[in-house]
C-alpha cells in the first residue's frame, strides 16, 4: 500500500511532469522549478519537506539533479507572502506546491498561468 507521502509526492510529480513549462524547461535543458510557499515560519514543522523528497525520488525525480526546489516562508506576514510569490514567479516555477488552500488562494490571485497543487500534511 502506498503511503500518504508518496501518494502527496506523486500528485506533485504528476502535475510537474504533465506541465508544458516543464515539457518547454527540458528542451532547453534546464531543471523545472517547483515552488514551495508556506505562510508559516520555517521551523514550523507541520509539514515535512523531507518526505516530499523522498516522494519525489520514488518516482526518479532527485532535488539538483532532476529538479529544484526553491522554499519560501512568510513568517504569518501576508505583505511578505505577496512579494515571495512575485519572486517564485520571476524564477518562472513550474508549480507551486503549498501546504494548505490559503496559499493556493493568494497564488492564484498573483498568477493563473502556473499550476499549484495544495496538500495536507500531517506528522
Amino acid at each position: 500500500m502506498i503511503s500518504r507521502r508518496h501518494l502527496m509526492a506523486s500528485a506533485g510529480v504528476a502535475v510537474v511532469v504533465a506541465s508544458p513549462i516543464v515539457a518547454r524547461a527540458h528542451v532547453l535543458a534546464k531543471r523545472p522549478v517547483i515552488g514551495f510557499l508556506s505562510f508559516a515560519a520555517w521551523g514550523d514543522h507541520r509539514y515535512d519537506l523531507d518526505g516530499f523528497r523522498e516522494g519525489l525520488r520514488h518516482h526518479n525525480q532527485v532535488e539538483g539533479r532532476t529538479l529544484a526546489i526553491e522554499e519560501r516562508y512568510a513568517d504569518g506576514n501576508v505583505e511578505r507572502s505577496d512579494r515571495l510569490i512575485d519572486d517564485l514567479i520571476q524564477r518562472d516555477v513550474a508549480v507551486f506546491v503549498t501546504p494548505g488552500p490559503s496559499a493556493a488562494r493568494a497564488i492564484r490571485g498573483h498568477t493563473t498561468r502556473h499550476p499549484v497543487v495544495a496538500v495536507g500534511w500531517r506528522r
